[in-house]
């Protein structure tokens, strides 16, 4: 996914690893002087946990 479909599918329905997750933050982080994004995610099914995810590897639920 990329930063500007971010906005788009907060609190919406994402896919990470080929399964369900709600995407409920996107995290901005410094590294050798530049910036790189992580989404959080809340499982679907267990919603208790959360996964702290690269970016890059979430993947929009298309319907």
């Amino acid at each position: 996914m990329t930063t500007a479909r971010v906005k788009y599918n907060l609190g919406k329905q994402v896919r990470w690893r080929g399964k369900p997750y709600k995407l409920t933050a996107c995290i901005m982080r410094v590294r050798n002087g530049g910036f790189y994004y992580q989404g959080e995610l809340q499982d679907a099914k267990a919603r208790s946990s959360l996964i702290i995810a690269d970016l890059k590897e979430i993947e929009e639920e298309h319907t």
